[in-house]
């Protein structure tokens, strides 16, 4: 025990000194008394206290997880993270198996008070976003945009502002010289932006060559081409004069079931701003829907299946008529790389699928 002499001798050295003997009772404590942790901390806290120390040490107080910066760290973000993203935040904070637990602690007690909600996989959380506004329709321009699509399916589609067009196509079969037709042809209407997941500079400028009567240097103006594989919704382009063009979206080993959930976080961007994203898929054979499967159909208002020198509506939730085009299917064929012919013009087969 520290007496009354002693303290005082104690609270007139500098605070380096003092905490160097609290380290030494700290030692003494453990190996002399063999006191637990909690015997250590309350013994440490009374000397402090003697001498005129803050309880808690600056470093410790900077070390401490707290509760309230992992709900303002949730408060500033949106949609699902991983408890991997808190450990990126905090990485001097999150290192060792003990702050670990108890930023799993801190988790467990904000989905108690409902501010996030787990998502059903191992150490993934989304946040609860329960606010909502009104939508004011009455104030809605209701025009299509104008957007040249090939086989003239505009006359039969309307493409609303905000809306996503999916291009489901089997391998080889045209999707990429559908995408460069339709970005070259809208260039000087819109702002042109094209991810692609495939080309290289080279082979990009081989491909663009084909077409007849263009210039690349004009290609290059119009339309800005990306390296882009994935997480488009962090690229997309928004505003009313934009035209995103995906060629392809990408999708290997558990990646499958996460596709209409891509398309999903596309579609929130560009809603409410009328931009337009276009969505190339690869789509296996004998069936309508890209890799991804039936959720893949939920948001595009245009979907489209491509097989080699076929092209079907699967779905149009905005007709142009009063004629529903689902269903039905053209032919064409794709001449020296570029140019797209329509062979038969569009027709409704009872039952078939690409």
């Amino acid at each position: 025990a520290i007496g009354k002499d002693g303290r005082e001798v104690l609270k007139q050295g500098n605070e380096k000194d003092l905490r160097e003997v609290e380290d030494k009772l700290v030692i003494w404590l453990k190996v002399s008394e063999g006191a637990t942790d909690a015997q250590i901390k309350d013994k440490v806290k009374i000397f402090r206290e003697s001498v005129g120390l803050p309880v808690e040490r600056k470093e410790e107080k900077q070390n401490r997880i707290t509760l309230e910066e992992i709900r303002k760290w949730i408060v500033s973000i949106s949609g699902q993270f991983n408890i991997k993203d808190l450990y990126a935040w905090m990485p001097e904070l999150a290192n060792k198996p003990p702050e670990r637990r108890q930023i799993s602690n801190c988790l467990g007690r904000l989905v108690k008070e409902g501010l996030i909600e787990r998502d059903g996989r191992y150490g993934v959380y989304r946040k609860v976003e329960s606010e909502l506004e009104r939508m004011d329709f009455l104030n809605a321009d209701t025009k299509p945009v104008d957007i040249w699509l090939p086989f003239n399916l505009t006359d039969m589609v309307e493409i609303m502002p905000g809306n996503i067009i999916a291009i489901a196509g089997e391998k080889e079969t045209g999707k990429t010289t559908l995408a460069l037709n339709i970005a070259w042809t809208n260039r000087n209407k819109w702002d042109v932006h094209y991810f692609n997941s495939e080309m290289g500079n080279s082979e990009l400028k081989k491909r663009v060559s084909k077409f007849e009567d263009t210039d690349l240097y004009e290609w290059a103006e119009k339309i800005s081409f990306y390296p882009k594989a994935d997480n488009f919704q962090d690229v997309i382009q928004t505003g009313p004069d934009k035209l995103n063009i995906i060629d392809f979206m990408e999708v290997a080993g558990d990646d499958y079931p996460y596709v209409a959930s891509w398309i999903l976080q596309i579609h929130k961007k560009i809603i409410e701003n009328g931009a337009i994203v276009i969505i190339c898929l690869e789509k296996p054979e004998k069936r309508d829907t890209g890799v991804g499967g039936r959720g893949t159909l939920d948001k595009p208002r245009l979907y489209l299946a491509m097989t080699r020198g076929k092209i079907k509506i699967v779905t149009a939730k905005n007709w142009a008529t009063d004629d529903n085009p689902r269903d039905q299917i053209c032919e064409f064929k794709v001449v020296q790389g570029a140019k797209l012919i329509q062979s038969v013009d569009w027709n409704r087969v009872d039952k078939w699928c690409l």
